[in-house]
């Protein structure tokens, strides 16, 4: 992740998200999605979404989740755009 690659973002994320070999770690996952998202893993952006969205971890934050959404969808995520209409539906 750290040598710029965004899908290696998204697969360490989920590695630490959902604890495959190592203890679960949720703010590190976020750490890591986070970094994904930024160079563009349209996976990462949406997995942190989902974490925002649901509380996962974190407080839930509909506004959090609808900006990592449209990050989704930006970077051409279909989900992240249905995740960010239902937000806005929501009314966050």
């Amino acid at each position: 992740c750290n040598a710029g690659h965004p899908a290696g973002c998204y697969n360490l994320g989920n590695i630490y998200y959902f604890g495959k070999g190592i203890p679960k770690d949720i703010v590190m996952a976020q750490k890591v999605y986070d970094a994904g998202c930024s160079i563009g893993s349209a996976n990462a952006c949406l997995n942190l979404g989902i974490i925002y969205a649901t509380g996962d971890g974190v407080k839930a934050d509909n506004q959090q989740a609808k900006r990592y959404f449209d990050a989704a969808c930006r970077h051409g995520n279909p989900k992240g755009c249905d995740y960010a209409k239902r937000v806005m539906a929501k009314g966050s």
